[in-house]
């Protein structure tokens, strides 16, 4: 496997692995936690994606160095994986920080909306 087929490969697990991931697990277990209360359950969801996610590159990683056995290419396919985990982290992570800024500003638009009408009694 060559340079280009592994790039192309980690990005294939990537898009298919988040689309999945985040309609049929995500979305499914989010409202569950809903229904049933539990505040810290999203940590446990992120840090199993997490697992699932860096395994699957991991595989993808240890199949393209049997198949190139040199010194350069086991470094260079491990720099690449490395680098394609940290950018899809980062991904998620801006996401996170995003929802977090829109719940802020939604919660300080509401408290503006609530001190507007104490002040008109």
């Amino acid at each position: 496997m060559n340079v280009f087929q592994f790039i192309l490969h980690l990005g294939i697990i990537n898009i298919v692995f988040s689309y999945v991931w985040k309609w049929v697990f995500v979305l499914p277990s989010a409202l569950l936690f809903l229904l049933i209360k539990i505040d810290n359950a999203s940590y446990i969801v992120k840090a199993f994606g997490s697992y699932l996610l860096s395994s699957l590159t991991a595989i993808l990683t240890l199949i393209a160095i049997q198949d190139n056995p040199t010194i350069l290419s086991a470094l260079l396919f491990s720099f690449i994986s490395i680098f394609v985990l940290y950018m899809g982290y980062a991904r998620i992570e801006q996401g996170t920080v995003l929802c977090f800024i829109i719940d802020i500003n939604l919660a300080n638009e509401l408290f503006d909306l609530l001190i507007k009408r104490v002040n008109k009694i």
